[in-house]
């Protein structure tokens, strides 16, 4: 962080505004903050911390910061710029504070923090925000710091480092817990606790599962295999017992009990001790006895004495066992069903193949008996198919004979209207057509009729289209249209040279206007060149004035450019100071990593290397600082071109000062509007001259115009004369032409027509000829279709046609024969098909051996015997179902017992890992021998690199007598870890920091204010802390420890820092010329910058 100019105003003991420059005041590095006590020098450190955090350290009251010594109405603000991760950054901030009101100035209204953050981006400030909460996180962001921390880095308080050298250890921790963020380490030590406990919890709960689940195991076991001695009387049967179900009901009372049979043996539907039944004899010997297999049983008591590891595997032996007995029963009772099964299918076979075959022998005797009748039905049908295939010779003959009258009587229509229209054509040329007879009764005559006309309007058709006649009428028609083209143009031609007549004494009158208004060109041009002249002068001011304008603006252009170079190339020095300091660093570090015990040192040539360069971080190379030192030299030279820019900008600006200046000599004073007139009358000069030129172009026109008018008149008067005499000779010629096609054309109005008519006619004649011919083809026809039929009915068994329309059915009734014979014709195959099936086939083969129906009552029997049976294997296997579903459930809690087992022996190794480690963690346990908690091992470890980096400033300061140690001892409250001694080389002793004289501890506070600081920067993610203030009493130095004091002050310089040093000692102000002084006086205080 770089500080470079602090604002204050009407804040803390300063009235007025004050401007600190801390660019100036670090220009060497080192700087002196001077003042009496109670001037204010404090406040200038208050005023940095109020603008970057809005609130000051210590006891302050951050509502009280406004100067009492200001005016009431003035308003308290700092404004502080700094630079921090290459962001230059401007934050302004007002505290609370009270202002009087504007109607009533006794009384006063309180006014809010105000606070807006601005960065610096182009050249301009940019606003970022103005919200309080935005700005303190901006600022925590930026830094890295809260604060405390700050004030402990860069504000190096009075006494507060005396005070830590001193403390002890819980104060030590107290203080090094707000440097450092050990709340991380705190959340540890406190989850690890926590998990500890949550172990622990775990781990009973884990026990008492573990004692539910075996107890639910052994209720469970107990009842699904109770022990035969554990039966009462009374109690539940063991079938029940064994299969969940509930037990069979007892008798009541006074009925006696059902007799066991004589041989001792349970009654046949008892079930065994599981629920199940008991293993069935065949359906063959139902009096055989059953075993009734021995039950495995458990007891309760034998259970409990076993441990839980112990108690799953005797239950499940005791499960297999018993569930094989179960297995065996089931099996014998199935088997016992099968063979009932199978003598009851036997019975039923036979009962349905014997029926199957006596129903299909009646079927068949029945069928046989209708086989004379439908014999009888079937010749029927075949003499009816021969009577119907002559009939359908008959049919086609009368057909053709119907179709031969219709295409008469067609022909005959036809050729009537054919002679209709001939005879009307023949009577207007009586001399060209001969009208005849053209119908007679016999087709014959009547075609040749037809056949004469047909070619004598051939002919006719010939003459009409002749060569001679069609260009006859092609002349005449193009004729007619040459003389009505002939007429138009005639017409047009006498228009056009009216028309013509009255545009040239249109034009003869425009030229002469147009000779009017023209005017002497010479007047004309020599007002236009006054008007260009006048306007000339008055712009060449005009345009010297705007050169001046832009040569200012450019100048204000190029002075901002060389503003923002120049603070361009303080930060690129600024930049390439510190890679060069790390960079040194880095060659210090690899310098330090080649020193041999008893070698000589290359920069000193000593053999003894006590305190050698460590602990920094060589990441800045060569090239980066040759990267640099280019960047810096880029940076001069722009710099540079920006000055010499300005210059030449300056001296072309002064050039047109005195040019503008000389040309007010001139006697013409204008000013931008008499140039604006002056250029409107050149612009009206312009126009006249224009027009001008536009007259005369016109003037021209109108006589090149008149000129061609004239020819065109004479043009248009020869062109009407020859018009008239073509028109003359076209009539004469159409008159010739329509008296030859007068005798052509009969009564129509040309040759087309009549062809038109003719064609009509010798169509209607050939339409005539061709139904004729087609009715003489029908004709025909019918003839052979009447022969053909008439052999047919000769050739058949039928003697007339009476016969055969007898031989002929009715639809009705050949529909009914044909349903007769299908439906005897598909039961004959359903008999044949059935006689081949399997269950006929068996019928008569169990009918050849004599086999017999078999009576209602041994079905009965055999079907009671098969349900007993199966009846009795469906017990047996729902006996083993039932079994399996108790043996899941046993088996489930078996698992759930194991597995209970093994998350608590998991849960006790969790348990007992956790528990160390949090007591290891939390300062207890054999594993931690210094009893520290992580948190305090932490800030030891903090504590000891803040101690080494204070023993390198301490060293330079004592002449390397004393060096600050971290110590493990225990301090107050039995902590360990947070205690410092002091190591005197000179008696090789180390002894405790209290044994300090003032001087000493005074330069030991300010050691561990150095380390304490380049400690928290390191932990802050390094970033840069450029500035850096020291609050700290150097009065108690004799001369040569100040000195030595002063050249580790300077070594911080040397590093790039920018030091302000808080002292009243006056060996200080004459050490440090470079001094910020703040000046106490009875209206408040007020700050001076010595500069030397």
């Amino acid at each position: 962080m770089k500080l470079h100019q602090l604002t204050l105003h009407a804040f803390g003991p300063f009235p007025g505004t004050e401007i600190i420059d801390f660019d100036r005041l670090g220009a060497d590095g080192l700087f002196l903050l001077r003042g009496r006590t109670g001037a204010g020098k404090t406040s200038i450190l208050d005023a940095v911390t109020f603008a970057l955090y809005g609130d000051v350290p210590g006891q302050r009251d951050k509502t009280q910061l406004k100067s009492t010594h200001a005016p009431a109405e003035s308003e308290p603000h700092v404004q502080l710029e700094f630079t921090q991760g290459g962001r230059r950054c401007r934050v302004w901030r007002s505290p609370h504070h009270g202002r009087p009101q504007k109607r009533d100035p006794s009384r006063q209204r309180e006014v809010g923090q105000r606070v807006v953050v601005e960065f610096l981006q182009d050249g301009a400030w940019q606003p970022y925000t103005s919200g309080i909460q935005a700005a303190n996180d901006e600022m925590q962001r930026m830094l890295g710091l809260d604060l405390h921390q700050f004030t402990k880095v860069i504000l190096l308080p009075q006494g507060a480092f005396a005070h830590f050298l001193h403390a002890s250890s819980k104060d030590k921790q107290d203080l090094l817990e707000r440097l450092f963020d050990t709340d991380r380490f705190t959340l540890v030590e406190k989850h690890l606790r926590e998990l500890a406990r949550e172990a622990e919890q775990q781990l009973q709960a884990s026990d008492t599962r573990i004692a539910m689940h075996r107890e639910n195991l052994i209720q469970a076991a107990v009842a699904m295999l109770p022990a035969p001695a554990d039966a009462e009387p009374g109690g539940p049967a063991p079938e029940a017992l064994a299969t969940g179900g509930p037990a069979p009901e007892a008798p009541e009372t006074g009925d006696p009990a059902p007799e066991a049979p004589e041989t001792g043996d349970p009654a046949p539907d008892a079930l065994a001790m599981d629920g199940t039944a008991p293993e069935v004899a065949p359906p063959s010997t139902p009096e055989a006895p059953v075993a009734v297999p021995e039950q495995p049983g458990l007891r309760e008591a034998e259970l409990a004495e076993l441990s839980p590891a112990e108690l799953s595997p005797r239950v499940a032996r005791a499960i297999e066992t018993r569930h094989a007995q179960l297995q065996r029963s089931a099996a014998a009772a199935d088997a016992a069903a099968q063979q009932a099964s199978t003598a009851l299918e036997e019975l039923r076979a036979r009962e349905e193949t014997l029926s199957r075959f006596a129903d299909h022998a009646e079927r068949r005797a029945a069928h046989e008996a209708q086989r004379e009748h439908i014999s009888m039905l079937r010749a029927q049908l075949d003499r009816h198919e021969s009577a119907a295939q002559i009939q359908t010779w008959f049919d086609a003959a009368e057909e053709a004979a119907q179709e031969h009258r219709t295409a008469g009587a067609t022909a005959s229509t036809t050729t009537q209207e054919a002679e209709s229209s001939l005879g009307g054509f023949a009577a207007l040329q009586p001399e060209e057509v001969t009208p005849r007879a053209l119908f007679a009764e016999d087709q014959e005559p009547a075609a040749a009729v037809v056949l004469a006309a047909i070619e004598e309007l051939i002919a006719l058709r010939a003459r009409l289209s002749g060569a001679d006649a069609e260009k006859l009428e092609t002349r005449l028609t193009q004729l007619r249209e040459a003389q009505t083209q002939t007429l138009q143009q005639q017409e047009q031609a006498e228009a056009e040279a009216e028309a013509l007549s009255g545009e040239q004494e249109r034009l003869r009158a425009a030229h002469q206007a147009l000779q009017t208004a023209l005017e002497d060109p010479e007047e004309l041009e020599a007002a236009r060149d006054v008007a260009r002249a006048h306007a000339d002068l008055l712009a060449i001011r005009a345009q010297t004035q705007r050169t001046r304008d832009a040569l200012q603006d450019r100048c204000a252009s190029w002075r901002e450019r060389q503003a923002e170079r120049e603070r361009a190339h303080d930060q690129v020095q600024d930049q390439h100071r510190a890679r060069l300091q790390s960079y040194l660093r880095s060659i210090a570090l690899q310098l330090a990593g080649e020193l041999e015990d008893g070698a000589p040192c290359l920069v000193c040539g000593s053999t003894e290397h006590p305190d050698p360069a460590g602990d920094q971080d060589p990441s800045i190379t060569r090239e980066e600082v040759e990267h640099t030192q280019l960047q810096l030299q880029n940076a001069r030279d722009e710099l540079r071109e920006a000055q010499i820019e300005l210059r030449s900008l300056n001296a072309q600006r002064d050039a047109v000062l005195v040019e503008l200046a000389d040309s007010a000599e001139i006697p013409i004073e204008r000013t931008e509007e008499e140039l604006a007139q002056a250029r409107e009358a050149l612009t009206l000069a312009e126009q006249r001259r224009s027009e001008q030129r536009k007259l005369r172009e016109r003037l021209d026109a109108s006589v090149a115009e008149r000129r061609r008018g004239d020819a065109r008149h004479t043009e248009a008067q020869h062109q009407a004369q020859q018009a008239q005499a073509t028109l003359k000779h076209q009539r004469t010629q159409i008159a010739e032409l329509e008296a030859a096609l007068a005798g052509l054309r009969g009564r129509y109005d040309s040759l087309r027509l009549r062809r038109e008519a003719l064609e009509r006619v010798l169509e209607e004649l050939r339409t005539s000829q061709r139904q004729i011919e087609a009715a003489d083809v029908l004709r025909s026809h019918r003839d052979r279709a009447q022969r053909s039929a008439a052999a047919e009915l000769e050739a058949s068994v039928f003697t007339d046609r009476a016969h055969l329309q007898g031989a002929q059915l009715a639809q009705e009734v050949r529909d009914s024969q044909h349903q007769s014979l299908q439906r005897w014709d598909e039961l004959q195959r359903q008999l044949d098909y059935e006689s081949e099936q399997e269950v006929i086939r068996a019928g008569r083969r169990r009918r050849d051996e004599g086999q017999t129906r078999p009576e209602a009552a041994e079905l009965d029997t055999a079907a009671e015997d098969s349900l007993a049976a199966a009846q009795a294997a469906a017990d047996a296997a729902a006996a083993v179902l039932r079994f399996d579903t108790q043996r899941e459930a046993v088996e489930d809690m078996s698992a759930k017992l194991l597995g209970a087992l093994r998350h608590r022996d998991a849960a006790l190794g969790e348990q007992r890992m956790r528990s160390e480690l949090a007591a290891t963690i939390n300062g207890a346990g054999p594993e931690n021998s210094l009893k520290m908690t992580l948190t305090t091992y932490v800030l030891a470890a903090r504590l000891e690199r803040v101690a080494e980096a204070a023993s390198r400033h301490l060293a330079t300061m004592s002449e390397d007598r004393y060096q600050l140690q971290h110590s493990d001892e225990a301090g107050g409250r039995g902590l360990r870890g947070l205690e410092l001694k002091v190591h005197d080389d000179h008696s090789d002793v180390e002894r405790p920091t209290s044994s300090l004289s003032g001087g000493e501890t005074f330069m030991a506070s300010l050691s561990m204010a150095l380390g304490l600081a380049e400690v928290v920067q390191a932990e802050s993610g390094g970033i840069g802390m450029e500035s850096l203030f020291i609050d700290e009493g150097f009065g108690s130095l004799d001369e040569d420890t100040l000195e030595h004091v002063m050249a580790a002050l300077h070594r911080l310089q040397g590093e790039g820092r920018r030091v302000g040093l808080v002292s009243h000692v006056t060996e200080m102000h004459r050490a440090i010329p470079t001094q910020l002084r703040i000046h106490r006086h009875r209206a408040g205080s007020t700050t001076e910058m010595v500069i030397p």
